[in-house]
């Protein structure tokens, strides 16, 4: 379901205590690789799994671009934009 800029009702559903931790949105629009593909319409989506099967990250397609997004010690991490 597309959304209009500057709706963020989706954002709470992200922003809780768990353990003594939080997670904290943090605007990163303006940043690749995201900023390349802010409005587009995402067309695609590749899970990556590790050699257990378990979900450790995945690409997203946005137009022409994609966005790989991971795991590294409970964060997500973005990686390097690039065409695909």
């Amino acid at each position: 379901m597309p959304t209009a800029p500057g709706d963020e009702s989706w954002r709470s559903a992200y922003d809780y205590d768990f353990d003594a931790g939080r997670w904290v949105g943090r605007d990163a629009s303006g940043e690749e690789p995201f900023a390349s593909v802010i409005a587009g319409v995402l067309s695609g989506w590749n899970p990556e799994h590790d050699e257990v099967g378990q979900l450790v990250g995945g690409t997203l397609h946005v137009g022409d671009r994609a966005v790989r997004l991971g795991l590294w010690e409970g964060e997500v991490v973005s990686y390097a934009a690039g065409r695909g």
